[in-house]
């Protein structure tokens, strides 16, 4: 996302809630938070910030889960393409993407994708 995206969801953000989010540490903190992802995302976020009657939407915690949704979902891609292309990367494939992920067998990969990692 781009610093220019976020500045003006944050905006909205400050303008419906300032007590809540009208700091610059807070701008600070949570730019920190969602810089990585997706700008489209994050405005989905802010307009469910912005309906809450008082802003009570936790964006770390959200910004941490979408984090570990993606990551899982990589996770998932890899194994899947390492298991596809099984004889045309290389005999060691998905050993190679057990082995990054820290898993020994497909199902621990399964089991760990499910938990999100």
């Amino acid at each position: 996302m781009k610093k220019e995206e976020f500045e003006v969801q944050y905006k909205r953000l400050s303008d419906v809630h300032p007590m809540k989010f009208n700091t610059p540490e807070k701008m600070k903190t949570t730019w920190e938070f969602v810089k990585d992802l997706d700008s489209d995302w994050f405005r989905r976020l802010c307009d469910r910030v912005v309906m809450h009657p008082r802003g009570e939407v936790d964006i770390g915690e959200a910004a941490l889960g979408e984090k570990r949704a993606l990551k899982s979902a990589q996770f998932a891609e890899d194994v899947s393409n390492a298991t596809a292309n099984w004889n045309r990367v290389s005999k060691d494939g998905l050993s190679n993407v057990l082995e990054k992920y820290g898993v020994t067998t497909l199902h621990s990969a399964i089991e760990k994708s499910k938990k999100g990692l």
